[in-house]
């Protein structure tokens, strides 16, 4: 304040005398001025130490992080001994099923093998055939029938051939069992698939009345007190699913106001979605829906699930 009036002065000789005092507006914003530096200068030291702060926290969360990783890698060291020196446990009804699965597996080897050896032995007196051949033409020739040279080279190529065939068949049938394991495979894990799905719809055919309301209660109403389609929607558990209900939907503005009647006879689920005047009901039985929007006008619809 002092330097400011100072200041003041020089730059005014002729201004007010040296007793003269600032505004007040202008000593007031000279305070707000000093403690915001004062403000400023707090919180920039609070920064700085907040930095060093972190600085530090960081320093020991890296020396932490070396420590875990080494603890870590101990432990597992550890539990790698530890493993190798406990042997696995067996039981008696794991042993049984992998005795049955080799057996089953053995099974359908000797199958198999069974049926290679006999195209093998098929395979084989036609190579007999063959050889004999080639020994018959192999004497005619040694005895001076060059003529026939050409054709015992070709009864040669095909033995090669039929060498050729045998190990390629081998082959194959290694390939068609090992598909047909993995097909056997695949509808084994179908069919289960397709047991459990059957389970699951033999299950819901039998739920009974406690678990229908739960379903109810649950999957419908949850729904209604944010659609505000049905005001009385409660009472309807009350009444049996054989019974003819009636319920009266609220409906939004420039619409008529209408009721609706469901008959859902022997219903063992429910699930209701509310949009406008038309609701969807799932049940195991057929279910007929009867609406009205107005004196003298009545829809209804029939769905069989």
């Amino acid at each position: 304040m002092d330097s400011s009036a100072k200041g003041s002065k020089k730059d005014a000789p002729d201004g007010p005398p040296k007793d003269s005092k600032l505004p007040v507006s202008e000593a007031l914003l000279d305070y707000h001025r000093e403690i915001k530096e004062n403000a400023v200068e707090r919180f920039m030291f609070q920064i700085k130490k907040l930095r060093e702060k972190n600085q530090k926290y960081q320093e020991r969360n890296r020396r932490l992080k070396e420590e875990q990783n080494w603890h870590i890698k101990n432990l597992i060291k550890e539990l790698k001994e530890k493993n190798l020196d406990e042997a696995p446990v067996v039981t008696r009804e794991e042993v049984e099923e992998a005795m049955k699965e080799k057996w089953e597996f053995e099974r359908q080897q000797e199958a198999s093998l069974k049926e290679m050896r006999i195209q093998i032995n098929e395979a084989e007196k036609l190579f007999l055939e063959k050889l004999s051949e080639k020994e018959y033409w192999e004497e005619y020739k040694n005895v001076g029938s060059a003529q026939h040279a050409q054709l015992i080279v070709s009864l040669q190529n095909d033995i090669d051939t039929v060498k050729e065939n045998a190990e390629k068949m081998s082959e194959q049938y290694k390939v068609t069992l090992e598909d047909e394991k993995k097909r056997i495979s695949r509808e084994t894990m179908i069919q289960l698939k397709q047991r459990k799905e059957w389970a699951t719809q033999h299950a819901v055919r039998f739920i009974d009345k406690s678990n229908y309301r739960e379903i109810w209660e649950n999957d419908w109403l949850k729904k209604e007190g944010d659609t505000a389609s049905f005001g009385n929607v409660l009472s309807l558990l009350d009444f049996p699913p054989d019974l003819m209900h009636t319920a009266e939907p609220c409906v939004s503005s420039g619409q008529s106001r209408g009721s609706l009647r469901i008959l859902a006879p022997s219903a063992l689920q429910l699930w209701s979605k509310l949009s406008g005047l038309l609701p969807i009901l799932v049940t195991p039985d057929p279910v007929c829906i009867i609406w009205s929007c107005g004196p003298g006008q009545t829809n209804s619809m029939a769905i069989c699930p």
